[in-house]
């Protein structure tokens, strides 16, 4: 007949509560603010920049109406950055391009220069981070969406400074999200 050691029972339930702790711990590093997370959520706000790019060209905003009246929309899936709404009128000499930019988050963007070839000054747009500048026939801005980024670019013949045109283009297509 054997009699149970106390000690060994307690070294036991000790080994078993190690594993549980360990268990939660590593479930803890999956929880928010974890690598995980961060995708999940420049993923979600890819997706509604998608949403907002495509009702955009849908619904033409008050600045298409205002500074492009004959322009026509056109939305595509096919472009290198991402699904874009791009509004041009009928010689194409003035447009508006509005992209969800997918692929890469805003940090990334910002840092090269495929968007915004000029340089670049940061803004504020709807609420959030932007950064704006210049293109080879325009202007572009470029707005952080929780780590994802909208682009909008804006290339016009007549006098009005298409920068400031771009910001409220981005600030109205925002402002349906």
């Amino acid at each position: 007949m054997s009699i149970p050691n106390p000690r060994l029972a307690s070294v036991g339930a000790s080994a078993v509560l190690l594993l549980f702790l360990a268990a939660c711990s590593e479930a803890d590093s999956a929880a928010p603010g974890g690598d995980s997370d961060t995708r999940s959520v420049v993923e979600a706000a890819e997706d509604e920049l998608i949403a907002v790019t495509k009702r955009a060209c849908d619904e033409p905003t008050q600045v298409v109406l205002d500074e492009l009246p004959d322009a026509a929309g056109n939305y595509t899936t096919n472009r290198s950055q991402g699904p874009t709404c791009n509004w041009t009128n009928r010689d194409y000499l003035e447009g508006a391009t509005i992209t969800a930019v997918t692929g890469a988050p805003y940090s990334e963007w910002i840092e090269s220069d495929t968007l915004i070839t000029g340089e670049i000054a940061e803004t504020e747009i709807a609420g959030l981070p932007a950064a704006q500048g210049t293109t080879a026939e325009g202007c572009a801005v470029l707005v952080d969406v929780d780590g994802a980024a909208l682009s909008v670019d804006v290339r016009l013949a007549h006098d009005e400074a298409p920068c400031d045109v771009a910001a409220r283009l981005a600030a109205e297509v925002l402002g349906d999200r």
